[in-house]
């Protein structure tokens, strides 16, 4: 953990930051205490400045986006890199920054072991020597050895940040799988909306074609199953998780609801099993258990909050649990993981209330 310098502001370099997981940085880090966003690169070259390519940001961000060999002639001047680029970019570019500097990637090139990574991103990663020097770390789950203390959970300076589906079935489904009440056998019914696909242009996110449609994709073939059966059985290596993961487009622009359905190894009370999310959740700032009501994206459109809601029957087990795709499951997670990694509270910047529309 590095220490964290209360007098002068450590200075960010955002890759990909005219994206849409690249803005979401850039709003969310505006204002922070102990960062601030100094080198702003754009994967395609570009003389314009920040706020002439998205004019949300005048009056905040003027800077020019530099290409990122412009960007590596600063090094010295960066004390952390967050990548916000399409899978396959990062891959091509960590080597080029300095072995001691934090980097936390967004995308899915550094988030599973070797051996696998070719199984579901069907191509070969460019870089697997490296790929050990990625911690994938979902910021939320506590330390079951020292729950009185979240942050000391001794993290890496490269941190690989969970996809979006990914993130969202492990916090609906680690407790069950941390105390080892669930059968491994688990379908996930996930839902998404547009923006999960990035700012390119594509047939499936052209609005015509997405605004008053509904359709199923990559059945048995996403990318995010490998990451979500990797940290379950980290939590519990007896688990041997088999995730079956059916993603849906939605005519939503923000947010993922996902449903989680398995079979408990015992028949308990809804009521214990409320009790216990709210136990192992106790120290998270942004995991928030409904207890009477099943959760909604909107109530968790524009923030860092995950919802999570858990219901039975018998032995039967539904776990519901909402975020916006762009926040918990992008830039919120990667700036509490950024700041738990200069040793600050992870919820610094990050406690707003969610948007009511």
């Amino acid at each position: 953990m590095l220490n964290s310098n209360q007098n002068n502001k450590h200075r960010l370099a955002v890759v990909g930051a005219n994206g849409y997981t690249g803005s979401e940085l850039c709003q969310w880090l505006w204002g922070h205490p102990n960062f601030e966003i100094t080198t702003m690169v754009r994967k395609n070259q570009s003389s314009e400045t920040m706020d002439e390519l998205c004019p949300n940001f005048k009056q905040f961000y003027n800077q020019p986006l530099l290409s990122f060999d412009e960007a590596i002639l600063k090094s010295s001047e960066i004390d952390a890199w967050l990548f916000a680029l399409p899978n396959y970019n990062a891959m091509d570019l960590v080597n080029d920054i300095p072995k001691n500097t934090p980097i936390i990637d967004l995308s899915g090139d550094f988030r599973l072991n070797p051996d696998i990574y070719s199984k579901y991103y069907n191509k070969e990663h460019t870089s697997p020597e490296i790929i050990k020097e990625f911690q994938y770390l979902v910021p939320d789950l506590p330390d079951l050895n020292n729950q009185d203390n979240l942050s000391s959970t001794k993290i890496s300076n490269r941190i690989s940040n969970p996809g979006c589906f990914a993130i969202s079935i492990i916090l609906a489904l680690a407790p069950l799988v941390a105390y080892d009440l669930l059968e491994p056998n688990i379908i996930c019914d996930a839902k998404t909306g547009s923006s999960g696909s990035g700012a390119g242009l594509g047939k499936t996110t052209h609005h015509p074609e997405r605004g008053q449609n509904f359709f199923a994709y990559k059945t048995f073939a996403h990318q995010h199953v490998g990451e979500i059966e990797q940290q379950l059985n980290k939590l519990q290596p007896s688990f041997g998780a088999d995730i079956w993961l059916q993603t849906h487009a939605t005519p939503m622009i923000r947010g993922i609801y996902s449903s989680c359905y398995g079979s408990l190894k015992k028949d308990i009370s809804s009521d214990e099993l409320n009790a216990l999310y709210i136990d192992y959740y106790q120290n998270s700032n942004f995991i928030r258990i409904l207890s009477e009501k099943l959760p909604q994206t909107l109530w968790v459109q524009g923030s860092n909050f995950c919802d999570i809601a858990i219901r039975k029957k018998g032995k039967k087990v539904a776990v519901f649990a909402t975020i916006d795709n762009l926040i918990k499951g992008a830039a919120g997670s990667a700036i509490q993981s950024l700041n738990r990694l200069f040793g600050l509270p992870d919820h610094i910047n990050l406690n707003r209330p969610p948007s009511r529309l």
